[in-house]
Formats: structure tokens, sequence, C-alpha cells
């Protein structure tokens, strides 16, 4: 079972010791024996995603969400437009919300300031 967790300090039992993540960063915790865990049962692997967008990158995404969930109402949610506009704003609102944009690491970008230590939103 995947779980994720994103939270100014977390504290996780990796390998029997505890471990303190660094604040906002977002961590996606696998328990082994679930699908996709190449560990054997009762060891959790922590895989950690730094945030890479910032304030206004997330805040334009989210806005921009909330427009295409809009636009899927007027077109139709059951039609090809609607649809397409609905999975647009879904993945705007959840790499809004989350801080961290997957496209951003193939190619090393980050809006996000350096040293920036501002709160999650």
């Amino acid at each position: 079972m995947a779980s994720v967790v994103a939270s100014e300090e977390v504290v996780s039992h990796h390998l029997g010791q505890p471990r303190t993540i660094p604040h906002r960063r977002a961590s996606v915790e696998l328990t082994a024996g679930s699908v996709g865990s190449p560990d054997p049962p009762g060891h959790t692997l922590e895989m950690n995603m730094a945030q890479n967008m910032g304030t206004t990158d997330r805040a334009v995404r989210i806005v921009v969400a909330a427009v295409a969930a809009l636009g899927a109402g007027w077109a139709g949610f059951g039609t090809a437009g609607g649809i397409v506009l609905l999975a647009i704003a879904a993945v705007l609102l959840v790499t809004g919300a989350s801080g961290f944009c997957p496209l951003y690491v193939p190619f090393h970008l980050s809006t996000r300031r350096h040293g920036a230590a501002g709160r999650s939103w």
C-alpha cells in the first residue's frame, strides 16, 4: 500500500533506525509485500521527492485546474473534450498541491527559489 506524506517534518523508521526527513519534501512509502515492492515483508522503502515548483507556479496550476474543470462541465463531463479537460485539471491540481512536477526532473528544472523556506500548502 502506498502512502504520500507532505509535511514540515516526518520521522521514519527505516531499517529500525528513526530518521527525520527535511521539511519541504514529499515522501512516498511502499510497504514491503505490496505491489511493486522488491523487498521482503516487514521492510519499508522510502522515496523522497524534493519540491521543484515555486509559489507562483503552484498557484497558476491550481487556477488553471479550476478553469479546466469548469470547462469540462460546460463541454459535458461525458464528452471526449470534457474527459480530457478533467484529466488535465486532475494532473494540474495534484502537481500544484504537492509542489512536485515529475516532468521537471529529467530536465533539471525548478521554479522554486533557492533557499526559499516558505510553508507548504
